[in-house]
């Protein structure tokens, strides 16, 4: 969604006014898919770590941002999320956060640093 070429998509926007204003929304369904693997320090499955994968883009990221998806592992340690927008990224496994608290700006500013960046473009993709 854009506002006068302004993406607004993940922002509250005010329409109301007495100026015209150009409305942009694309509907897609082009999306990814990011798969994979987590294992721990000895190279086991690491069942149950918490998958984190947000935009690197900072502005993008709030608490309803389509720009950051979390996943569970399996027993196994592998993982999925489907639906994420193409585009760069960060993707880091930990082993426990609180429900949600990765939708939190102020934890992925902390977890930023020591997120492997990865592209995702609109095909399925893996990260062991």
């Amino acid at each position: 969604v854009s506002v006068d070429d302004a993406v607004v998509t993940d922002t509250p926007v005010d329409l109301r006014g007495a100026t015209p204003r150009q409305v942009q929304i694309i509907v897609t369904s082009r999306t990814t898919t990011l798969s994979g693997s987590v294992r721990d320090d000895a190279g086991q499955p690491a069942g149950r770590a918490r998958v984190v994968v947000f935009a690197d883009d900072s502005t993008m990221w709030g608490w309803r941002s389509r720009w950051i998806g979390s996943a569970e592992a399996d027993a196994n340690g592998r993982y999925a999320l489907e639906g994420l927008l193409p585009g760069a990224y960060r993707v880091v496994a930990v082993p426990f956060l609180e429900d949600h608290s990765w939708r939190d700006p102020l934890i992925l500013n902390r977890l930023h640093p020591v997120a492997a960046p990865i592209t995702l473009r609109e095909a399925a993709h893996t990260a062991d």
